[in-house]
């Protein structure tokens, strides 16, 4: 959704029909200008993963804003609306699965509540009490994906307030949050109790967890143009970052946010070349790639972490095996500029 009218990514403009319990149809909608080159790249994406044998999930998240009919000053939902803004997704999601066969995974309510989003933790609570049982009368398998906060430290007064409704936290099945922040290697602003409370509160409702966004553009020691300077400390940070989300927060999954982008950007790991007429020429892995790609070559899909404990205080290590127990992966890091034993 968008609070503007002229985005084509806007479906209901106005109101459909004030109950939030009939969709009207014909009071919605959906610019297949827009969707269109988006699902059916969508569609092809679901085709090659479930041909490698893999499982496809689609995510679907609620953009920062809501059209201009519920929103209060600011852009954020009114109060007394939340029933109506739970119609209004689910109003897309089965619209999506009508039109192009696919349902979604999971659902984020708002993106970034915590932020630009401006939906508190109360009213988030409000929301997914109405989508959850929503998403159940239209037969829909999507499971409520939350907090989905920019900031980890953001998390803990939506989890309180999600535990104080029993209601509402039997419906979140996924538990998401992103890392724009300072590096947790230093432990900035609390950076690894907010992790350890992410973890408890998704063993607590028996849920997964998900680094929904991750990106070096908010690294606390990116340069003026590259996060990377080829230095020995900003490959530990980057890799100690991601052993804290998986180890800490207990992470099973990372959205790597931008991961292949134009070759100017100081956030892609994949950078792309292109000539002045905009064709593709080629592309490069840019350094800080690599220490995220120990754990992306060998922890695989479906494996499972399991408890490792470090013989030395300046190593890090996390271990992880396969559903069959046959094969073992283990990512050490050292934190030390020079070599260490350990056992």
């Amino acid at each position: 959704s968008s609070p503007s009218y002229d985005w084509p990514s806007a479906w209901e403009l106005e109101n459909d029909n004030n109950d939030p319990k009939v969709i009207n149809w014909s009071g919605l909608r959906f610019d297949r200008t827009y969707w269109d080159p988006l699902f059916k790249n969508i569609q092809g994406a679901k085709t090659r993963v479930e041909a490698r044998g893999e499982k496809f999930s689609l995510i679907l998240k609620h953009s920062w804003g809501v059209d201009r009919w519920m929103e209060r000053q600011g852009g954020a939902l009114r109060d007394g609306m939340e029933e109506e803004y739970a119609e209004n997704i689910v109003a897309l999601i089965l619209w999506l699965k009508q039109t192009y066969g696919i349902e979604a995974r999971y659902v984020a309510p708002m993106n970034e509540p915590d932020g630009a989003g401006g939906m508190p933790p109360k009213q988030l609570v409000a929301v997914i009490k109405k989508l959850g049982p929503m998403l159940k009368r239209y037969d829909l398998q999507t499971g409520i994906l939350a907090p989905e906060v920019y900031l980890p430290v953001g998390a803990p007064p939506y989890l309180d307030a999600l535990l104080a409704d029993a209601q509402a936290s039997k419906y979140v099945t996924l538990v998401g949050f992103h890392g724009y922040d300072r590096d947790v290697s230093v432990n900035a602003l609390g950076d690894r109790a907010s992790r350890e409370r992410i973890a408890q509160f998704a063993k607590t409702i028996n849920a997964d967890v998900l680094q929904g966004e991750y990106s070096a553009c908010c690294k606390d020691k990116q340069t003026t143009k590259t996060y990377w300077a080829n230095t020995f400390d900003q490959g530990l940070d980057w890799a100690q970052d991601a052993y804290f989300d998986i180890t800490t927060a207990n992470a099973g999954g990372f959205d790597m946010q931008l991961s292949f982008w134009q070759n100017e950007d100081p956030s892609a790991y994949i950078l792309l070349n292109f000539d002045a007429k905009k064709n593709f020429t080629g592309y490069a892995r840019a350094k800080f790639y690599y220490p995220l790609a120990q754990f992306i070559n060998y922890v695989r899909p479906g494996m499972r972490r399991i408890d490792v404990q470090s013989g030395n205080n300046t190593i890090l290590a996390s271990a992880y095996i396969d559903s069959l127990g046959q094969q073992l992966a283990m990512v050490v890091i050292n934190n030390s500029k020079q070599p260490q034993e350990m056992n």
